[in-house]
């Protein structure tokens, strides 16, 4: 059952009836929770829609917002329906929408951002799941998610901007940037990790999506308030 799920990642239900879901889960579980219940859905609806030969199958879209405990309840359901929204992803191309986790993360800070992995993109999941296992064994410095941030701000030259003379400045300061990166502990940045970021980069082709990426795999890293860091907050 859903709560049944919802309990195995140290979760609470505040209801679930149909594909609607609402509820709480830990940062460090979050993710796991949500591919779960993606899971049980596809699973509980597979034998139906091949009886009625359903040209597709149903999916479930979930949004998970990701927000300080202080923050009013009303406001964290508002950023969970634009999680939603995130994951259903409208602005998409038709045969795109649906079927994806969108992520909404707000920083006390102000800064709120996006993102968006589709169910049966598995280089996505892999990539994200990478990074998440990456923060947790200390071999992602947080300061690269921040960094990647930083280089497409003031790389953002508007829309008059030649797109290949951006794109090729964001990639060399991609790679300078990589080429410059110490892990906390002071060790040079993993040749497998460096590759990873760069592969990932070429397939999102969009660097502010990489960072933002990276920035929620963090946080979805953290069990305490000491694992985010003040700065992150």
């Amino acid at each position: 059952s859903v709560p049944g799920i919802m309990r195995e990642y140290r979760g609470h239900t505040i209801y679930a009836g149909g594909d609607d879901v609402l509820g709480f889960v830990p940062l460090d579980s979050a993710y796991d929770c949500a591919q779960a219940l993606a899971q049980h859905f596809a699973d509980a609806l597979q034998k139906p829609a091949t009886q009625l030969q359903a040209e597709r199958p149903p999916t479930l879209s979930v949004g998970l917002a990701i927000a300080h405990i202080n923050t009013p309840l009303g406001h964290i359901r508002s950023l969970a329906a634009r999680a939603e929204r995130v994951a259903k992803g409208d602005q998409s191309a038709p045969d795109k929408q649906r079927n994806a986790l969108g992520i909404t993360l707000a920083v006390r800070s102000g800064s709120t951002s996006d993102i968006r992995l589709r169910w049966d993109d598995s280089a996505a999941h892999l990539a994200f799941q990478g990074w998440i296992n990456a923060f947790c064994d200390k071999q992602l410095p947080s300061r690269i998610a921040y960094d990647a941030r930083a280089i497409y701000q003031r790389t953002d030259f508007g829309i008059t901007a030649d797109p290949t003379l951006l794109r090729d400045i964001r990639n060399a300061e991609l790679t300078r940037m990589l080429a410059q990166a110490y892990t906390r502990d002071g060790i040079k940045l993993e040749q497998k990790q460096t590759d990873a970021l760069r592969t990932r980069h070429d397939a999102l082709a969009d660097l502010n999506a990489l960072a933002n990426e990276l920035i929620t795999a963090r946080w979805l890293t953290a069990k305490t308030q000491r694992d985010i860091g003040k700065e992150e907050q």
